[in-house]
This record gives structure tokens, C-alpha cells and sequence, in this order.
């Protein structure tokens, strides 16, 4: 038995196809390590003053839809950029609000729970007022 070998073409091909995805990898890699533009700090009086803004409706009630003041509230907050300094008062706003609004949902004890953390968290920062 003789078996007869046929020139193959696999060899330049597999070296072609490797030399191909090394020169798409270093393309397509090669800008990725510019750093992230800087985002915009954000002032603590800018913030206050928005923050004071969207929680006025729920501090002094003005006797209408108090679940979508607070939904509002909360929507507001969330949308803020936080100074660090402020980290801590704005989680106690956007969490005593969160569990405002399971009270109006039909929870009583939860109503009372917000509220009385919100009095908290306001008296506790008072330029909220």
C-alpha cells in the first residue's frame, strides 16, 4: 500500500486566518485605554436647593395627591447627582419616602415608619427646610 501525499493548503491558511485575528484584536483594542471623561462635580448648595425642592410638597402638604408628592419626591432624588458629603441624608430621604409610599400602598405600620423616619432625617438636616 502506497499511500500518496497531495500538497495541502491548511498550514497557509491557519497561519493566514492567525496573522488576520492578531491584527483585528491589537485594531480594535488599541483605544481602549484612554480613561473615561470626567464627570461634572456637582456643588452642595446646587444640590441642597434641588433637594429642598423636591421634597417641599412633602414637608408642608398642600392636601392634595400626598402619594404622588411622594413618588415625585423619590423620582427627583433618584435623578440627583450626590456630593459625598450628603451620601448619607440623601439615603434616609429616598428610603423613609420608599417606605411612605408602601404605607399609602395599604401598609399603616409602614406609613407611620416612613414618616417618622423622614421627621427624623429632616430635623436631622436642617437645611432641608
Amino acid at each position: 500500500m502506497s499511500f500518496h501525499r497531495h500538497p495541502s493548503f491548511f498550514p497557509v491558511v491557519l497561519v493566514l486566518l492567525t496573522v488576520l485575528l492578531g491584527g483585528f484584536m491589537v485594531y480594535t483594542f488599541r483605544g481602549r485605554s484612554a480613561p473615561p471623561p470626567e464627570e461634572p462635580v456637582v456643588s452642595q448648595e446646587d444640590y441642597r436647593a434641588d433637594v429642598r425642592a423636591a421634597l417641599a410638597p412633602v414637608i408642608v402638604p398642600d392636601g392634595s395627591d400626598r402619594a404622588g408628592n411622594v413618588n415625585r419626591a423619590i423620582a427627583d432624588l433618584l435623578a440627583l447627582r450626590v456630593p459625598g458629603a450628603d451620601t448619607d441624608a440623601h439615603l434616609e430621604f429616598v428610603s423613609s419616602l420608599y417606605r411612605m409610599r408602601e404605607g399609602l400602598d395599604g401598609d399603616p405600620d409602614a406609613l407611620r415608619e416612613g414618616q417618622v423616619r423622614f421627621d427624623a432625617a429632616v430635623d436631622a438636616h436642617p437645611w432641608v427646610r
